[in-house]
């Protein structure tokens, strides 16, 4: 579980869903401070859930930043594997620049 709770710096995604919804999210925080969207971990709790990364996720992401959005948002993502062996989780890292 995460210690924190989300802020306006930092928000959790339980999974990717739409792509409306994360341009928004995105847009947001790059109109503000800039901030990190954490996907796997539930919005309420900050219970990490871990998220099923497929082969073009980040892919999807850029795209969603760079054609969703005008101007274009130039994020940055990471994979953080968490837990023990034999319970590993991803959660997937967007980094939003200040816009």
């Amino acid at each position: 579980m995460i210690r924190t709770r989300e802020t306006s710096k930092l928000q959790f995604k339980q999974q990717l869903t739409h792509d409306d919804a994360l341009a928004a999210e995105i847009v947001a925080m790059s109109n503000s401070l800039g901030g990190m969207i954490l996907l796997g971990v539930k919005d309420r709790t900050g219970e990490i859930v871990g998220i099923d990364l497929q082969q073009d996720t980040n892919e999807r992401i850029s795209n969603i930043a760079s054609t969703k959005i005008i101007p274009p948002v130039y994020v940055q993502t990471e994979v953080l594997s968490v837990g023990n062996e034999g319970s590993v989780k991803d959660v997937l890292i967007i980094h939003v620049p200040a816009g």
